[in-house]
């Protein structure tokens, strides 16, 4: 391995955590000779570790105050809905990475959604949500929210009837449902 490649004696590696408190990645100190963790390895390992977390999340910033800036940009530009839905999808996704955002309108007639965006959508889960009936029969979580004219939360999706219509192509693939951040 390149660990004997390396002659490689000591390893001290320790989590970069966000302020969540999930892992983002590590940071290691290699050396040639043994570490003592106590007196050297440790306090260095945790400094460094929260300097990479901070500048991992510093970056993150930029990017969602730049994106917020594009989407400004394109509504002051006039531009068509869907680039503007693609956009909010992005930032959105880039919030909660692992996501996949989806923007809809109601059509003309009121009586179905219509997808406007989904940047991260397979084409078959775009195709299934293409147009989604707003009936209270066959209700799913997008046309319960529309009509309640609220925000609506479902934490285990697959269990949840509301969800199972239009999640069935999504699980057919080997998809898992994830927790959704919070509103914003």
């Amino acid at each position: 391995t390149w660990v004997r490649q390396l002659a490689i004696e000591s390893v001290c590696a320790g989590p970069v955590n966000d302020a969540d408190n999930r892992v983002q990645g590590v940071v290691a100190i290699l050396d040639d000779r043994p570490l003592n963790p106590e007196q050297l390895a440790s306090p260095i390992l945790h400094m460094f570790a929260r300097r990479i977390a901070l500048e991992l999340q510093r970056r993150q910033q930029d990017a969602l105050l730049q994106s917020q800036q594009n989407i400004l940009e394109l509504i002051a530009q006039r531009s068509d809905i869907q680039h503007i839905g693609t956009s909010i999808c992005e930032l959105l996704d880039l919030q909660s990475p692992g996501a996949m955002s989806m923007l809809m309108y109601a059509n003309s007639s009121g009586d179905a959604l219509q997808l406007v965006s989904a940047p991260h959508l397979s084409d078959d889960l775009r195709a299934a949500a293409a147009e989604l009936p707003l009936n209270p029969e066959r209700a799913t979580a997008w046309t319960v929210a529309a009509q309640r004219r609220q925000a609506l939360y479902i934490r285990h999706a697959p269990a949840n009837p509301l969800s199972q219509t239009s999640t069935a192509p999504a699980l057919g693939r080997g998809t898992t449902a994830r927790t959704p951040a919070p509103p914003i």
